[in-house]
């Protein structure tokens, strides 16, 4: 656990033309969580506001990636716009959020998370309303215990994905 690298709600990756639906969600979140940051590459194109702006802390390397996921609460999964055009698969993030643990996973809802995760091993939303009533619950101390079932169970998931036991 590092108390640098833990927020409430985080979401590590990039924002582009090709992400531009990403925008809609951080601003969102910066705007209404305090404890929200996230890190990654940002191209010139996208105009943060300020709020957005000071949520934003630069590239993660690996150890950075590792210790942010593992210390917060809720770890964001978005995927690349139109990603619902994509047959098969998931971004990796997905399985590297569930096997690093300590923070829940949300990703906006698509029906191949199915494939791989039940709904009690990861948390999908729908628009930015369910996104914001979900963060509200899981970060409410209240809730910490059910939290960590979920990223257990996740976590648990996700070393079913592991290669040397695909590779049996």
């Amino acid at each position: 656990h590092d108390s640098n690298l833990s927020f409430d709600i985080v979401f590590v990756g990039t924002l582009s033309k090709y992400h531009y639906k990403r925008l809609r969600v951080i601003e969102y979140l910066s705007n209404k969580f305090e404890n929200f940051a996230f890190f990654g590459s940002l191209d010139k194109s996208i105009h943060l506001s300020h709020k957005a702006s000071n949520s934003f802390m630069g590239w993660a390397d690996e150890e950075t990636y590792r210790k942010t996921i593992s210390s917060s609460k809720i770890s964001i999964n978005l995927t690349l716009d139109s990603y619902e055009k994509v047959v098969k698969g998931f971004n990796a993030r997905l399985f590297e959020v569930a096997a690093i643990g300590g923070a829940l996973q949300l990703v906006s809802y698509d029906s191949k998370i199915d494939r791989y995760f039940r709904e009690n091993e990861i948390i999908q939303f729908k628009n930015l309303a369910d996104l914001g009533e979900i963060c509200n619950h899981f970060i409410d101390e209240d809730n910490e215990e059910e939290r960590k079932v979920i990223v257990e169970a996740s976590k648990d998931k996700a070393s079913q994905y592991y290669y040397s036991n695909r590779a049996k």
